[in-house]
C-alpha cells in the first residue's frame, strides 16, 4: 500500500511518503524537495511561481512591491484580531488560559514571517518556537500520519 502526505502550501509545496517504518521527503526538482507554489498569474494564460511573482511588468516597467516590517503587521491585524479570537475561544472550549500554554511551535512557511512571530509573541508573552526545517515538517507530519492510519 503505498500512502503520500503533501502540504500545498502558499510559499511552498512538498510530499512525503511512508516506507520501511519511516518518512521519506519526494525530491521535486534536482535534489530540492521544494517546488515553489504558484503565486501570481500573468495575464493571457501564465503563471509565475517564487520570487518572480513578486514583480510585475507594466508598460515596459517592472515594480516590485515593498512592504516594511511594520505596514505589514498593520495590514494583517484585522486577520490577526480573527485570529485572536480564535484562539481565545479555543483556550476557554479546553478549559484553559494563555498562561497555561508551555510552548508553541510554529511549522510552516508563516513560520518564517516576523509579523506572524511578532503578533504571537505579543498574544502569549513569549518566543514562539521555529523549527530548522519548517518547510518539511507539514509534509513529513502528512507522511507520519498516512504511515499510522
Amino acid at each position: 500500500m503505498a500512502v503520500i502526505g503533501i502540504d500545498l502550501g502558499t510559499t511552498n509545496s512538498l510530499g512525503a511518503y511512508w516506507k520501511d517504518g519511516r518518512v521519506q521527503l519526494i525530491p521535486m526538482e534536482g535534489e530540492s524537495f521544494l517546488l515553489p507554489s504558484v503565486v501570481g498569474y500573468v495575464e493571457g494564460g501564465g503563471f509565475l511561481a517564487g520570487a518572480a511573482a513578486m514583480e510585475l511588468t507594466v508598460g515596459g516597467r517592472v515594480c516590485r512591491a515593498v512592504l516594511n516590517e511594520e505596514r505589514l503587521f498593520e495590514i494583517c491585524m484585522p486577520l490577526f484580531g480573527k485570529i485572536k479570537q480564535l484562539f481565545l475561544r479555543i483556550l476557554e472550549d479546553a478549559d484553559s488560559r494563555v498562561s497555561g500554554i508551555d510552548d508553541l511551535i510554529m511549522v510552516g512557511g508563516s513560520s518564517k514571517l516576523g509579523v506572524v512571530k511578532r503578533f504571537l509573541r505579543e498574544l502569549l508573552g513569549k518566543e514562539p518556537i521555529v523549527l530548522g526545517e519548517t518547510d518539511k515538517v507539514v509534509a513529513y507530519g502528512a507522511g507520519v500520519y498516512a504511515g499510522i492510519r
